[in-house]
Formats: C-alpha cells, sequence, structure tokens
C-alpha cells in the first residue's frame, strides 16, 4: 500500500470517526431530552442508546494508529451496524417507557450486532492478511 493511499484512509478513519463521537453526542442529548418529558418514567435501552456509537468512534479514532489501515468493507458493515443498534436500543426505550412490548423489537439490535460482528472478522482477516513490503507489487512475487 502507498504511502498517499494509506494517509487517505487515516484521514477517512478519522473523520467518520468524528462523525460517531458527534453522532453519539446527539444520541445522548436525545435520550436525555425524551426522559426529562417522560414524566420521571426512564429506559435502560434509552439511557444507553449512545454507546454503540461512542464505542465505534472511539474505535474507528484509534484504528488508524495500527500497521494496517481497514478497507472500505470494514466501513461499510460497521457504521449501518453501529446506526442498527443504536436505532434498535432508542426503538426499545420509547416501546418501554410507552408501557407496552412487541416481540420484533429485538430484531434492529440483532442485525445490526451481526453487522458488527461481521465488520470485526473482515477487520481480523484484513489484519492477518501479509501486507507487501514498499517497492513490492501487491500480487507477491
Amino acid at each position: 500500500m502507498y504511502t498517499s493511499e494509506r494517509l487517505n484512509r487515516q484521514r477517512l478513519l478519522h473523520s467518520h470517526g468524528l462523525g460517531l463521537l458527534f453522532a453519539a453526542a446527539l444520541v445522548a442529548l436525545f435520550g436525555a431530552v425524551y426522559e426529562q418529558f417522560s414524566f420521571g418514567v426512564w429506559s435502560f435501552w434509552m439511557v444507553y442508546a449512545f454507546a454503540p456509537l461512542l464505542l465505534g468512534g472511539i474505535w474507528l479514532l484509534v484504528l488508524p494508529k495500527r500497521k494496517s489501515v481497514p478497507g472500505e468493507l470494514f466501513l461499510g458493515l460497521l457504521e449501518p451496524g453501529l446506526v442498527m443498534l443504536t436505532l434498535g436500543m432508542l426503538l426499545a426505550g420509547v416501546v418501554e417507557i410507552y408501557g407496552t412490548e412487541n416481540r420484533l423489537l429485538p430484531v434492529l439490535p440483532t442485525a445490526g450486532g451481526l453487522l458488527v460482528l461481521a465488520a470485526g472478522i473482515v477487520r481480523g482477516a484484513g489484519a492477518c492478511r501479509k501486507q507487501p513490503r514498499a517497492g513490492q507489487p501487491a500480487g507477491g512475487a
């Protein structure tokens, strides 16, 4: 991988990480405001709905410091997975505060968790793959 490509990927991960941290702050603010107007009723899911975005943002800010930088497939799996986890938690919190139940509520967080797991597998497989040295073609030889 060329140095300029590596720097571009690092910048991309950094900008996506900052975006996830900003989204986590907005979700935390939304959760606080929603619970303020729910007349003392609170939900574990609503309180901690910002956590997947926060952890994902921190993960993306730490990743560029490592030797191998993940590609687009990793981001393509991680970000939608984190968003699905967060939306599932928000939806579960709203339904719980409202006082009802729905058996379809676990579908969204489960799908999001599977996408995040797939991103972790892609990241692990990419980190285990041998990176070509500087001056060598990507095909090996």
